[in-house]
């Protein structure tokens, strides 16, 4: 048996991690963002909706069983 202060710290724990890891993912794409555009790329509608689409994919594909 867990008692309540224990299973409070380690969600606590857990909710700071999966945050950490969402800022990390933003940075990740903004920095692919920031390296496309100089390099002189651009999007049009249609390929920033397939990027837009890809990258929801993904992160659902890798979110687990926690929304």
């Amino acid at each position: 048996m867990i008692d309540v202060v224990t299973l409070s710290t380690v969600q606590t724990t857990y909710y700071q991690y999966d945050f950490n890891l969402t800022l990390v993912r933003l940075a990740y794409f903004q920095s692919a963002v920031s390296l496309y555009q100089a390099l002189g790329g651009g999007w049009s509608p249609t390929t920033r909706q397939i990027e837009i689409t890809r990258a929801n994919a993904a992160y659902e594909a890798d979110k687990g069983p926690y929304p």
